[in-house]
């Protein structure tokens, strides 16, 4: 049965500045950073099966192989706000959008039965 993961490319990349000296490297600053970091929704039948999709999608748009993957599974309050952000967005006020929010994460948490929403 298919999952939904959640996979993240280039988290907390660590930079290494060093020079020579007297033929040996010696490390002068080191600093994480995350301005690579990069995610992805990806539908698989396992981890690995995630892992494998996720490294082809990766090299297919960026022409580089990731310095790293980190897999997690995907709650579905993170799915929920990701589908429908651009639907709120474009909602005019906030009280609609607050009540069509809530109801929707009701309804995906199983909370109340469907009904008809009038947005």
């Amino acid at each position: 049965m298919s999952k939904m993961y959640k996979v993240i490319f280039n988290n907390n990349e660590v930079l290494i500045e060093a020079r020579k000296l007297n033929k040996q490297m010696i490390v002068q600053k080191k600093k994480i950073t995350n301005k690579n970091k990069s995610e992805m929704n990806i539908v698989a039948d396992d981890v690995l099966d995630c892992m494998n999709k996720a490294k082809e999608q990766y090299f297919a748009k960026f022409n580089e192989y990731a310095k790293s993957v980190e897999v997690r599974k995907s709650t579905s309050k993170e799915l929920f706000d990701s589908h429908f952000a651009e639907m709120f967005d474009s909602m005019k006020t906030s009280k609609k959008k607050a009540y069509l929010y809530n109801h929707l994460h009701k309804l995906a948490n199983n909370e109340i039965s469907s009904q008809k929403v009038s947005a």
